[in-house]
This record gives structure tokens, C-alpha cells and sequence, in this order.
């Protein structure tokens, strides 16, 4: 790659490369899903139910985003989205594929495909923006659009859909530089665009661009330009504004008494400082060695990727060098100093080194040795650096504040990886003996006690990284070094993020049950049995059988969006406490028939779906429709192997 590619080239090239990257996806774009049938099906659920409500909105029905919120799963629990993602953002950007073709996996598939295709676009825009170099920038967007750790995360669109951060850090970045309102405008786009895409980045970058524009403007020493300093605030008092009907049912719901997320949910989804070697199976080149062996345990496969790790550590060099050979300043005024200076050196570097061996190795204890106190090497590690900056004048010219973003990225990274790992941080499943940070942020701010993954937080430390290699690139290139092996460091960059040919419709199975349909269908396909079901009342609550089972609810929450009735079925990140009991009764009905029969009462059902070939064989099917027959309910009708009854309304039923 000797040319440098343009804005235009760089966007076709990584549409070109996220179809490749995905294959076979492509030839089945209306019809499969990639990775697994588990979280997709909810998200593709959330997507279908969002399109209907929003066009409805467009169209002049103000009542449909308040609709929106109380989905029809779960009934009859209030707000039943906000028990999971609301992907609005995600709603609206595959808008124009479903008014043209009702196909939900269709606009799930744009919006998969978009999500890398649009990281690897924004990040080379605000990399070429920060270095000048399209060829640094566009490999730098390469590392971005297909990270390991995206490419782990394939069943949940809404963390692979970090897009919009590299958009919103391009936009501020211009106007900065140009004092445009246009920019500023796109800032606020894109930054909307992000908090709205996915809850952890709602509540996890928000302070991170908070973080960027307060070294910009000390950067350009602009704290007492009013009006710019104004304007900043009013833009993020307007995002405040647009956000928090999107927050209200959240906390509505928490108010209702749906719990904060527990400690023992965090540390079981915190980051092991291993899960950062950790590549996803499905890798095609890391995946057999760093799939395995390091940490392998959930929503704990981070691996960034070799060439983004080198090329951020060269970045992050390349800096410390150029600041400190432009630092003219002595190390310190006087000879005391100076040994002042030597003597920090030596405790940081020991403090370094020891919690290195914490760190990644969970701590060294002998007969003669033990390095286990974290605690304290934190302590000694900040007070020798602190003291470093107060007697070494070069130290900080070294650190002082430019528009130069290694530090502020650098500072991203640490700060990111330091909370991803939880409030009771680990190393190959050994505690460090250390208090997390992210446990004062999951007891006194708002919104950290809904989230149960601080791992994902592991996308901004990418972010950061992925800044950082832009800048180590353009050094390689400055060295003579990245022209020339531009397109080797690209092919590097592909080979170990490749997953191709990727895995399509992966099934979820439940012991005792038959696995469900290896596919799923668009609504004008949909089974006949949800055909049926939207062409009853309005006023129909539905419950299906088998219930319970993970892999069986998250079918009938798909389809649920096509008959648009009223569920008492449901899947999500969180659980109504109705429907846990309901499940506990319900998934094996026939060992309390009476309290299992009061509970379809007592949740409203109207008519129940059993699907008999859920079931091992047809005594367990007739057994349930046995169960359900002894109690009144009488068959309505029969399509293929999906049998529906009705409960007669002189059986009393009603929410209670």
C-alpha cells in the first residue's frame, strides 16, 4: 500500500473487508444470523418491536414511544423493554431496510455488518485527523473494525456497536481546529448515537468525552474563553436533555423494585487480567493457543490483537522519546535533587516490577519472599511518581498537557483496563488481594450498579489502543517502515482477527428438550402457529410450552414482534421477580398441576401454545395438554406440530 487512500476508498475498502470477514453471511443476509440463536434472537426481537413503534411515532402517533417501553414479553410486567437494551440508535440506522422490506434479520444483519464497517471508517478519519497519515490511519481503522474481542461479542449487536466512538472524538477533534458549528452538531450526533447504541457506553464513555474536552481546552488554554467553554456546556446539557427519556424507564423499573445488579454478578463478569491474551474460539489464528489456555470463561475473551498491542506500545514510546528530547529543562536544579530523582526512580521501578508480578501472576510467596500487597505498591507507585513531577522540571515539560492525544488515550487505556477488572480484581482466577476501584463507582454513582459486565469495558481500553497504534504507525512510517509494509502490517491485522467462514445460526439447546428449529423466519415467514395467534383478539395473552427453557423462550420472544399479543414468555438480561416464579411452576407443570394452573390465572393467559415437538417424545406433549384439558381449557386448533388451547373466561382468570 504505497497510496494513500482517501476517505472514500477507506469506506469501500472496509465494506469490502467486513463482507469478506464475515463470510458466508453475505450470501444468507436475509435469512441467517451470525453466531449463535441465543442473544441475537432478543436483540432481534428489540429491533422489530422498535421499528414498528417508531414508524408509528413518525408517523404522528406521539403515544408509541411510551408504548414502546411496555413490550409485549413478560406480561404483565411494566417496562418490560428496560429489562434489557433499547437499541434506539440501532432502530433507527436500519429504519430505511425494514420499511423496504419488513425483514428483521435482514436490518439486524445492516446493522452487525455497519457496526464494524463504521468503527474501522471513524477510526482511521480520527486518527488521519490527529497524525495527518491516511496510510497509519487506515490500518489503524483496521485494527479497530476487527478486534478479537468485537468479534467475541458477535451474538450482542449492542457492544459490537462501538462505532460511534472514534465518530464523536473526530467530530470534537474539528471543532477544536475549526470553530465550525457544523462539527459540533456531528458531535452531538455521533456522541447520541453512542450513548444510545448500548447502556454500558451510555454510562462508560460519557466520562471519557468528558475527559477529552477538558484536555483540549487545557490544552489550548481556553478555560477562560467563555463562549467556547458555554457552548461545551449547553451541547452537553442538550445531551442530557435527549437522553433521559431513554433513562426514565430504567429507573422507573428500579423504582418498581426491579434490584441493582449483586457483587457476586460483578465479579463473575469482571475482566481477568488474563482474559486480555484471551482470543475467542472462533478465532482462526489465535483461537486454538490464547483460546484456551490463558482464562477462557465468559465475556472474558479480550485479546486486542498482537499488532495493536505492539503498535500502541510504539506509540507510546515514540512520544516519551519526542517530549523528552524537546525538553531542554534539567532533570533536576540541584545535586539533592538529582539524587532525589534517582532514589524515586528506583522505588517506582521496583513498585513497577513487583506489581507486574502481581498482576499477572496473582503474586509470589516463599520462604523467603512475598509480594502479594498490591495496595501498598499502588500507594508507593503514585507517591514516587508524584514526587518525580514536584523536584524534576524535564519530568513536567515531559507530561505537560498538548494537543498531542497519546496521553490522554494512554490515560484511557489504564483507567479502562484498571475498572474492567471489577471490583475485586483477578489473575488466572486468583483475587490480587486488591479493592477495585470500579466498587466505589458501583456503590455512590448512578447507573454503575445496573450493569453486571465491567468487561466491557475492555471496548474503550481497545479505543485507547487503537489511538495509540495510529500515532506508533505513523512513527514506523516516518522511519520509512509502514509504506512499505503497509500492506504486510494489514494482512497481519486481518490474519489474526480472522473468524471466516463464520459460524450462522448456532444453536442453544436445553437438557430434557428438544432443541428448537435450526432457523429462524422474517415475519412474512414466520410459522403458521404466530399467523394465527395475531389474527385473535386484541386482549389475547399468550402463554407457549415449554416453558422456561432458554433456547424455547428466546423463539417466542422473537416471533413475539410478529403476533404483537401479549406474552407471559419472556428473555432478557434482567428477570421480572413474576416471571422467575411463573418459570419455577411452569417448566415442569405436571409436579404441581393445581398452583401451576392458578398461575396461568393469575397472569391473564388466555390461550397457551404447547409446540409438541419441543418435547422428547409425544407422552410428555400429551401430558401437558392432558394437564391443561383436566383444568378446562379446550383445543382451538392444530397448526403442524403447535397445538392451541383456549382457557374459557368462566375459569376466572385475571392479573393479580
Amino acid at each position: 500500500m504505497t497510496r494513500r487512500p482517501t476517505a472514500l476508498e477507506a469506506a469501500a475498502l472496509y465494506v469490502a473487508l467486513t463482507l469478506a470477514m464475515t463470510w458466508p453471511l453475505l450470501t444468507d443476509l436475509g435469512g441467517s444470523l451470525p453466531g449463535d440463536l441465543g442473544d441475537s434472537l432478543l436483540n432481534g426481537y428489540i429491533l422489530s418491536w422498535g421499528e414498528k413503534h417508531l414508524v408509528a411515532f413518525l408517523g404522528g402517533d406521539l403515544g408509541a414511544f411510551s408504548r414502546w417501553w411496555q413490550a409485549n414479553i413478560f406480561h404483565p410486567a411494566p417496562y418490560a423493554l428496560a429489562y434489557s437494551e433499547h437499541l434506539f440508535t440501532e432502530v433507527v440506522m436500519a429504519l430505511p431496510v425494514w420499511l423496504a422490506t419488513h425483514n428483521v434479520i435482514l436490518a439486524y444483519n445492516v446493522v452487525f455488518l455497519a457496526s464494524m464497517a463504521l468503527s474501522g471508517l471513524g477510526m482511521f478519519l480520527l486518527v488521519r485527523e490527529l497524525t495527518g497519515s491516511a496510510v497509519a490511519a487506515f490500518l489503524a481503522g483496521l485494527a479497530f473494525a476487527f478486534l478479537p474481542y468485537r468479534l467475541s461479542q458477535i451474538p450482542h449487536v449492542q457492544v459490537m456497536s462501538s462505532e460511534w466512538m472514534p465518530w464523536t472524538i473526530y467530530a470534537f477533534r474539528r471543532y477544536f481546529v475549526t470553530r465550525r458549528p457544523a462539527a459540533l452538531v456531528g458531535a452531538l450526533a455521533a456522541l447520541l448515537a453512542q450513548q444510545l447504541a448500548c447502556g454500558y457506553f451510555l454510562i462508560y464513555f460519557t466520562p471519557l468525552v468528558a475527559s477529552y474536552l477538558a484536555w483540549e481546552v487545557t490544552a489550548r488554554a481556553q478555560w477562560r474563553d467563555m463562549r467556547l467553554v458555554g457552548t461545551l456546556a449547553a451541547l452537553l446539557l442538550i445531551d442530557a436533555m435527549i437522553v433521559w427519556p431513554f433513562l426514565f424507564p430504567y429507573l422507573e423499573l428500579r423504582r418498581l423494585g426491579f434490584p441493582p445488579r449483586t457483587l457476586e454478578e460483578l465479579v463473575t463478569f469482571s475482566a481477568d487480567v488474563w482474559g486480555y491474551v484471551t482470543a475467542p474460539l472462533v478465532n482462526r489464528l489465535w483461537g486454538s493457543w490464547l483460546g484456551l489456555t490463558p482464562w477462557p470463561r465468559a465475556e472474558n475473551e479480550l485479546f486486542g490483537g498482537a499488532v495493536l498491542y505492539l503498535a500502541a506500545a510504539v506509540g507510546c514510546v515514540e512520544y516519551t522519546r519526542m517530549r523528552w528530547r524537546e525538553s531542554a529543562k534539567p532533570l533536576a536544579t540541584t545535586t539533592a535533587g538529582r539524587r532525589t530523582v534517582y532514589v524515586l526512580v528506583v522505588i517506582a521501578s521496583i513498585s513497577c516490577v513487583a506489581l507486574a508480578v502481581i498482576v499477572w501472576g496473582g503474586g509470589l510467596r516463599t520462604s523467603w519472599l512475598s509480594v502479594r500487597d498490591a495496595d501498598r505498591l499502588v500507594i508507593a507507585l503514585a507517591m514516587s511518581a508524584a514526587g518525580l513531577l514536584v523536584v524534576s522540571p524535564r519530568l513536567r515539560a515531559v507530561v505537560r498537557v498538548t494537543t498531542d492525544l497519546r496521553p490522554w488515550a494512554l490515560a484511557v487505556v489504564v483507567i479502562a483496563w484498571t475498572l474492567s477488572l471489577g471490583p475485586m480484581p483477578r489473575s488466572h482466577g486468583r483475587g490480587l488481594d486488591v479493592t477495585g476501584p470500579y466498587l466505589f463507582l458501583f456503590r455512590h454513582m448512578p447507573g454503575f450498579d445496573g450493569l453486571r459486565v465491567p468487561a466491557r469495558l475492555a471496548m474503550l481500553v481497545c479505543f485507547g489502543l487503537a489511538v495509540l497504534a495510529g500515532y506508533g504507525l505513523v512513527a514506523l512510517e516516518r522511519a520509512q517502515k509502514v509504506t512499505r509494509w503497509a500492506a504486510a502490517i494489514g494482512l497481519a491485522i486481518l490474519a489474526e482477527t480472522a473468524v471466516a467462514p463464520l459460524e450462522l445460526n448456532d444453536l442453544w439447546g436445553d437438557p430434557g428438550i428438544r432443541a428448537p428449529p435450526p432457523r429462524v423466519q422474517p415475519e412474512a415467514h414466520a410459522p403458521q402457529v404466530y399467523r394465527y395467534l395475531a389474527g385473535l383478539p386484541a386482549g389475547t395473552v399468550v402463554a407457549e410450552f415449554p416453558f422456561g427453557y432458554p433456547a424455547w423462550e428466546l423463539r417466542y420472544v422473537f416471533y413475539a414482534s410478529v403476533h404483537q399479543q401479549r406474552l407471559v414468555n419472556g428473555f432478557s438480561g434482567g428477570f421480572p421477580p413474576r416471571y422467575v416464579q411463573a418459570a419455577n411452576l411452569l417448566q415442569r407443570p405436571l409436579t404441581r398441576p393445581d398452583e401451576a394452573w392458578r398461575c396461568l390465572l393469575d397472569n391473564g393467559v388466555t390461550t397457551v401454545v404447547v409446540h409438541r415437538g419441543a418435547y422428547m417424545n409425544p407422552d410428555a406433549a400429551d401430558a401437558v395438554t392432558g394437564w391443561l384439558r383436566a383444568h378446562g381449557a379446550t383445543s382451538i386448533t392444530t397448526v403442524r406440530e403447535a397445538e392451541v388451547l383456549q382457557i374459557p373466561a368462566e375459569s376466572g382468570s385475571g392479573v393479580k
